[in-house]
Formats: C-alpha cells, sequence, structure tokens
C-alpha cells in the first residue's frame, strides 16, 4: 500500500521498530529467559505485530485506510484484478518458506546443539538482511516508476533511467550483502557469545557464521533482481526463478545428505544452492530480449546521447 503512494519512509521506520523489537526481545526471551528456540519465535511473532500496527496507524491516521473498508466485500472484478498478479507472488512466498523450512528441519536431524545454534544463525541472518531490505523496497518503488515514465512518454532518456536504477539497485543491494557477510564473518567469535551462555551452542554457531557469510552476498543479490523484476510486473519470473531454486535446494538436499549422508553443511550448500539459482534467473531474464525492462538497442542509445 505505502508504495503503491511513493511512501517510503513509513515503511522505513515500520521495519526500523520491528528490527529494534526483534533484537531486543531476542535478548531477553532467548538469553535472561532462556527460553531457546520458543523465545525466537515468539520475538519474531511480537515484531511482526509491532511492524503492522505501526503501517495501520499511519495508514489511518493519515486518511488512506477507513476501518469501514475492512469489512467491505471486494467486487468479483477487483479479485480477479489482485489475484492475477497476487496469485503467482504468493505462491512465490509459500515456495520460499517451504525451501527455508526444509532447511530448518533438516538441521534437527542433528540434535538440540544444532536447532539452537541454527536460531542463533537465523537471527542474525535476518537482522543483517535489514542492510538491504528497505533499498529492495526503494528500488522496487523507483524503477516502477521510472517504468511508468518511460511507458507513458516513449523517450529513450527515460529507458536508460530505468535500466540504471535497476542496475545500481543490483549492485547495491551485492554491496551490502558483502559488507553484511564480513561483519558476520569478523563477528562471529562475539556475536554468538551475546546470544547464548551455552559453550556448545555458542561453538557451534560460530562455525555456521562463516558459511552464511559467504552466502548474503548472492542472497542480497536475488532479493534485489526479484525487486527489479516485481517492479516491471514480470512476476512469471520471479515465479520461475524461485521454483527452480527450490527443485535445487531440494536436489542438493537428497544428492549430499540423503545419498551422501555430508552433515549440517548441506544446509549452507542447500541455501546457497537456491539463493545462486534464483539470482541467476533474475539476472538472465533482466538481461533477455523478452525482459519487461527492455535492453535499449543501438538506436536508442544513439538518441539518448
Amino acid at each position: 500500500a505505502y508504495r503503491g503512494y511513493k511512501d517510503l519512509k513509513r515503511p522505513l521506520l515500520a521495519s526500523t521498530v520491528a528490527t529494534v523489537f526483534k533484537i531486543l526481545l531476542d535478548f531477553v526471551f532467548m538469553v535472561l529467559c532462556k527460553w531457546g528456540v520458543a523465545g525466537a519465535a515468539w520475538s519474531d511473532v511480537f515484531s511482526k505485530l509491532a511492524s503492522v500496527t505501526v503501517l495501520s496507524v499511519f495508514l489511518v491516521r493519515d486518511g488512506r485506510l477507513r476501518l469501514p473498508d475492512i469489512l467491505t466485500v471486494p467486487s468479483r472484478g477487483m479479485v480477479r484484478d489482485l489475484m492475477a498478479p497476487g496469485g503467482v507472488l504468493t505462491a512465490r512466498k509459500v515456495i520460499e518458506q517451504l525451501s527455508f523450512t526444509a532447511t530448518t528441519g533438516l538441521s534437527t536431524k542433528f540434535g538440540p546443539i544444532a536447532v539452537a545454534g541454527m536460531q542463533i544463525v537465523r537471527r542474525a541472518w535476518l537482522t543483517v538482511a535489514v542492510l538491504w531490505w528497505p533499498l529492495s523496497i526503494t528500488g522496487q518503488t523507483l524503477v516502477a516508476g521510472a517504468l511508468a515514465e518511460f511507458k507513458a512518454q516513449g523517450k529513450a532518456s527515460k529507458l536508460l533511467r530505468v535500466r540504471r536504477i535497476a542496475s545500481r539497485v543490483g549492485f547495491l543491494g551485492f554491496s551490502m550483502g558483502t559488507l553484511g557477510g564480513l561483519a558476520l564473518f569478523f563477528g562471529s567469535g562475539l556475536i554468538p557469545r551475546l546470544l547464548s551462555n551455552d559453550a556448545a551452542v555458542v561453538a557451534f554457531a560460530q562455525t555456521q557464521f562463516r558459511s552464511l557469510s559467504l552466502m548474503l552476498p548472492v542472497c542480497a543479490l536475488s532479493d534485489m533482481m526479484e525487486s527489479a523484476l516485481t517492479a516491471s510486473k514480470d512476476y512469471n519470473a520471479v515465479f520461475t526463478g524461485m521454483c527452480l531454486g527450490a527443485l535445487s535446494l531440494f536436489g542438493v538436499i537428497y544428492v549430499c545428505e540423503i545419498r551422501l549422508k555430508m552433515g549440517i553443511v548441506v544446509v549452507w550448500a542447500a541455501l546457497a544452492a537456491f539463493m545462486a539459482v534464483r539470482a541467476t534467473v533474475a539476472l538472465i531474464r533482466y538481461n533477455s530480449p523478452r525482459a519487461k525492462i527492455p535492453r535499449p538497442s543501438e538506436e536508442v542509445l544513439k538518441e539518448a546521447s
């Protein structure tokens, strides 16, 4: 809703509030209360509630959402218009969650220490991802706006601006992911100690931080480029990338764990394959002649210059 209004400040505020809640509640529930995995789950629930509350309050206060509208049954045409892209994006999200659930379930095979350690790593991952998630929202809004201008005016300069924004968003996302990976790599000795007092859990998490740090740049790049494709309403390409990524993930799990029994490293190998395939599909589509953000021809480049 806020992206449609080109209001990026309030989503950023909501994300900041949710992140602060998540960090504080992780410390309270996991360290002070010693609730373990349950504490991590509750902190996640409350942080999302905080984000939804902030966004809803601003929508109602600014007159963009009236409480009676929530109870109004939408027309059939409106449902159809929403379900066309919404159905694809919902299926994409379901596949993403199934993929993460599969790797989480895989970690349970290695005992409670692995489960607790992976929760610490997951908390760190979600926290560091704040470096590029707001950027993906901003980039998606900017790309959609610039693409609308190009379609309305048909000017070569507008097309080049769309491509420039999308490319820079991808590069900045990759850079942010690299910085986040370096932070986790060099902080792997300290961060787990802040979230757990169990020596075995801390030692396990420290080894997993290094694997996560190598994957974050690709993770950020896939998120950024999929945001650009989503802005251009190229939902099928995003869905295809997610499906192929999920197939890669389950393929790695089958071969490396079920067949070869390679251990906990399979979790990160599967996730790395999942992210790498998504990023590759998004980049191929972005540079394809059939892309909905079209590549400028030589004539267009001459016209713009």
